[in-house]
């Protein structure tokens, strides 16, 4: 099969520079407080939506930083992980979290380098509160996050203030608690509140909170006023700057997981024509040099390994297998030991390793791979109901045998040899790309085939 073409000069990896930055504050923010109070705080600030699974691999989050998490996505969507966060400390980045998912983060990660702020952060950190259930509510979607619900921290603040006004007696405030508990928390709003607490004989405080509302909108809304004070300290440092001296070890936590996550944050959800995870994958599929490119990343990287390991020459790892020079002559022997031993995973968030991979791509190389992902964005737009990610793996395998000049049972290898870890991590790759590879080669035989009946 056609191959594409591979004409033109190098491109370099960084053909850009960014310029010099102002430190910036990222809020991740939605039905605990507006973002209009939030800029009435903090003035200069980037305000986001709730933090989610991946928002902190941002480019836009960058060492010297201050990013504060109040609320989170979760349940139907994916939360955001401890080692998320261990990223961004990693990074020089000041994370600060409270009322929500902050504050459970903090109170996890306080030992690390994360703060922890308000009434909330200190309830989780000592034991008082153990429930992630408790900070959850249920909100407006689209433009208007407002919180439609009401979680328990704030009940707990209520029933504080009901026993200090001597409302309720203190020792009853456990046995409302658990009353309250009982309410699903998509369905625990005020009104529901109100009605649960009268139906079980608690009119007067029922009547109580419904009048301190009336007359303070925000009466018992703890995870707002922990917003409110963690807005305004972050205002009073916002000159804070990093110091390597205050940071805390954190050790090699780069596990394979972390990798994944930073690849496809980095390398794949981008808004680009061309992300960045794809343009190595498309290495990896269609330059026939590239054996030659993996079997020098992973001598520089045995040499200069991630986290604190010692970096030693491949012969030396070799020797410490008691694998002799003459057999590391052997060449299927070599391929053998490397399938079981060395399958490494790139990191897209290194630069080193984005540029000895990208070493062999040339401009032509990032317009055809542009042409292939849209040809793969119009296929879904006309066939909503498939995908190309769907591709049968015996169908790809046959595709990239093809493509490689292997057999069958050599596949494993040859993926190998170009940075896959397995055949079908191989034929994943090549699923984003199979329409637009199909139609190219389709196009170039109908060419040919016009050329001879000419």
């Amino acid at each position: 099969m056609l191959l594409p073409a591979r004409r033109g000069a190098r491109l370099p990896v960084h053909a850009f520079q960014r310029p010099r930055r102002k430190l910036l504050i990222h809020v991740f923010v939605g039905p605990t407080i507006g973002e209009k109070e939030v800029r009435g705080i903090v003035g200069e600030v980037a305000v986001h939506r709730p933090i989610k699974h991946g928002d902190l691999f941002a480019p836009d989050i960058a060492s010297g930083d201050t990013v504060l998490v109040l609320d989170g996505l979760y349940h139907q969507s994916l939360s955001l992980r401890h080692k998320e966060v261990f990223h961004a400390l990693d990074n020089g980045v000041r994370v600060v979290g409270a009322s929500s998912v902050g504050a459970l983060r903090a109170a996890d990660l306080a030992r690390f380098g994360m703060i922890g702020i308000g009434e909330i952060y200190r309830a989780y950190a000592s034991g008082e509160i153990v429930g992630d259930d408790e900070v959850a509510v249920a909100h407006g979607s689209d433009d208007d996050l407002s919180a439609l619900t009401v979680p328990l921290v704030n009940i707990r603040a209520v029933l504080r203030a009901a026993a200090a006004e001597h409302v309720i007696p203190a020792a009853e405030q456990a046995a409302l608690l658990e009353l309250f508990r009982q309410l699903y928390y998509p369905q625990r709003t005020f009104r529901t509140c109100l009605r649960w607490a009268r139906k079980h004989g608690r009119e007067d405080f029922a009547d109580w909170w419904e009048a301190k509302t009336r007359d303070e909108r925000h009466f018992g809304n703890q995870k707002r006023a922990d917003a409110i004070a963690a807005l305004t300290w972050i205002q009073e440092t916002r000159d804070w700057q990093e110091s390597s001296g205050e940071r805390v070890r954190l050790g090699d936590w780069h596990t394979g997981f972390y990798r994944d996550w930073r690849n496809h944050f980095a390398g794949f959800a981008e808004d680009s024509p061309a992300p960045l995870g794809c343009r190595i994958q498309y290495q990896q599929i269609f330059n026939p040099a590239f054996p030659d490119i993996w079997a020098g990343f992973l001598a520089r990287l045995s040499r200069s390994p991630a986290g604190q390991a010692e970096g030693q020459e491949l012969a030396q790892r070799f020797d410490a297998l008691g694998i002799g020079e003459s057999a590391r002559g052997r060449a299927p022997f070599v391929d053998q030991v490397q399938r079981t031993i060395f399958r490494p995973r790139y990191d897209l968030g290194d630069s080193r390793h984005v540029r000895w991979l990208l070493a062999g791509e040339t401009p032509q190389d990032i317009a055809t791979l542009t042409e292939y992902l849209a040809a793969d964005r119009e296929f879904h737009a006309r066939n909503p109901a498939f995908s190309s990610r769907w591709l049968r793996r015996d169908v790809g395998s046959a595709l990239l045998a093809d493509l490689w000049g292997v057999d069958a049972d050599e596949m494993e290898g040859a993926g190998v040899a170009r940075g896959f870890r397995s055949e079908g991590d191989a034929v994943r790759a090549l699923a984003r790309m199979v329409v637009g590879y199909l139609t190219a080669v389709r196009a170039f035989q109908e060419r040919k085939t016009s050329a001879h009946a000419g």
